[in-house]
């Protein structure tokens, strides 16, 4: 926590900078001091005690894969430290990244899909007006320059025949030479 932040609230000293001793005497409002650790207040919960960088991490690591960690997402850490009653002012930020770190968690993640779109047909009115040409490879070949690598295949949209040729190399003149 903020050094200024403490040292208001157990003695009533001020930074020097009028701006500066502005936002403690605000911030101050929402913490207090039993005894010596400092804590924050809450309107819907106990008192949260303020930890260290140093602390934090262990915290951290503790609610997320100690005994009771379970590998839970960012929010539901943060939540859960907010529920064993800690507190530090980058919590939220700090989950997000300890999750993002942690390897078991990546390991297992759902992955992200694309919602599917809909699908539309192209037609064609009779057959050899529209062609579909793909290009297949490269296959793993010999050291050889002669080796076929890739695939050139057309299809007709219209009958659905399908024409395929090996190729050593993909370039205009293997393209046209197969068209």
């Amino acid at each position: 926590m903020d050094d200024s932040l403490v040292d208001y609230i157990q003695s009533g000293g001020l930074p020097s900078d009028t701006a500066e001793a502005k936002v403690v005497k605000r911030r101050a409002v929402r913490y207090c001091m039993i005894q010596d650790p400092l804590y924050r207040r809450s309107y819907t919960r106990p008192y949260l005690k303020c930890m260290s960088e140093e602390e934090s991490r262990y915290v951290l690591d503790e609610v997320h894969r100690g005994v009771c960690g379970a590998h839970i997402g960012y929010r539901a850490l943060a939540h859960k430290v907010l529920r064993t009653l800690y507190f530090w002012p980058t919590f939220q930020k700090d989950a997000k990244l300890w999750v993002k770190k942690c390897d078991n968690c990546q390991r297992s993640a759902r992955v992200p899909r694309i919602p599917p779109n809909k699908l539309t047909s192209i037609t064609s009115p009779w057959p050899f007006v529209v062609w579909d040409l793909d290009i297949i490879g490269p296959f793993p070949g010999g050291r050889t320059g002669k080796v076929k690598k890739f695939i050139l295949v057309t299809c007709d949209y219209f009958t659905k025949w399908a024409e395929a040729e090996p190729t050593t190399s993909i370039n205009a003149k293997a393209v046209e030479k197969f068209l």
